[in-house]
């Protein structure tokens, strides 16, 4: 449909254009997201970890209600 659109006139195809870098930014936006998210999971899992191991105040109750307000 892009091709026959893109023979036709030069109109259409700035706006396939347009729309394609659209998609992109949006990809991009939710790659970051993703990629923020994820190493911000990491670095809280190794802080959780830490926790857990080498404080003995670190109660269960403690750990489940921190772990159950971070995953909200």
């Amino acid at each position: 449909l892009g091709v026959a659109l893109r023979e036709n006139s030069s109109m259409p195809s700035l706006i396939l254009k347009r729309e394609e870098e659209i998609d992109n930014i949006v990809i991009y936006i939710l790659f970051s997201f993703c990629l923020f998210l994820f190493v911000y999971k990491f670095k809280f899992l190794d802080w959780f970890y830490y926790r857990t191991k080498h404080c003995k105040i670190a109660t269960t109750p403690w750990v489940i209600k921190n772990f159950a307000r971070f995953l909200l």
